[in-house]
């Protein structure tokens, strides 16, 4: 994680805050074949067909790259696969070897954290930037309204609250990983 947060610029406590918000830490990374549920997804139904199909020649692609039988994979009902759930066009152009075994493979936790540093890193993140800060100005073009315990909710939001959303576009879940990523900096004390 130290590696991976310093080759790549990115703050440690998001990278694991995307995996523990995408498979609940690794525990999680679907048991759906990826080559059934893409097939399924961009021949089977309308909704997104084009984009599925996309996925779909990306991951037989990425298969044969990494010497994958593409009925070995698992993931997602939707595709995305590994403990940092990338779609098959998202591993071809940023998963990364990491413990350089010569293969990039997205369940083993050394590739998956260098993969999600390296996919922050390309999509501009700031290290020790901020992220988001709770605000009452609610007039900004960079505030966001959430709804809370107590009512709705304005923060303003910094460059890295969009790089999460590169990752999904949901200020609900951009703002689930930045205050997962505050609770482990808190609990860890920083890295």
């Amino acid at each position: 994680l130290r590696q991976a947060s310093e080759k790549y610029n990115v703050d440690p406590e998001y990278i694991v805050a995307i995996i523990g918000v995408e498979t609940f830490f690794g525990r999680n990374v679907g048991n759906t074949c990826t080559f059934d549920a893409l097939t399924t997804l961009a021949f089977d139904t309308q909704r997104r067909s084009k984009f599925f199909k996309l996925e779909l020649e990306n991951f037989l692609l990425m298969s044969r790259e990494e010497d994958y039988n593409p009925s070995e994979p698992v993931g997602s009902w939707a595709g995305a696969m590994g403990l940092g759930q990338f779609m098959p066009s998202s591993f071809r152009r940023l998963a990364v070897d990491f413990n350089k075994d010569g293969h990039r493979n997205l369940w083993h936790s050394e590739d998956a954290i260098g993969s999600v540093a390296h996919y922050f890193s390309k999509h501009g993140w700031q290290f020790n930037q901020p992220v988001v800060e709770q605000s009452i100005d609610d007039g900004s073009s960079d505030t966001i309204i959430l709804g809370g315990s107590r009512g709705y909710e304005y923060w303003q939001t910094y460059p890295n609250f969009n790089v999460i959303k590169k990752y999904n576009n949901s200020n609900k879940y951009a703002m689930a990983v930045h205050q997962l990523a505050q609770a482990i900096k808190k609990r860890h004390g920083g890295y």
